[in-house]
């Protein structure tokens, strides 16, 4: 797997949380997240092509 993702380089607030399912995402490699709902959402965990299914 690959490294984990550095949490410090997306902001944060006290409005906004870990989801129950965070330390999860970033076992398996989350490479961005986003704020929804006032709690971290993956954006994708490899190349958005191949997640996917593109080429």
């Amino acid at each position: 797997m690959s490294e984990a993702f550095d949490i410090g380089t997306i902001a944060r607030g006290a409005r906004i949380r870990r989801s129950p399912y965070f330390e999860a995402t970033q076992r398996y490699g989350c490479k961005s997240y986003t704020v929804y709902n006032h709690m971290y959402l993956p954006n994708y965990y490899d190349d958005p092509v191949k997640e996917y299914g593109g080429i």
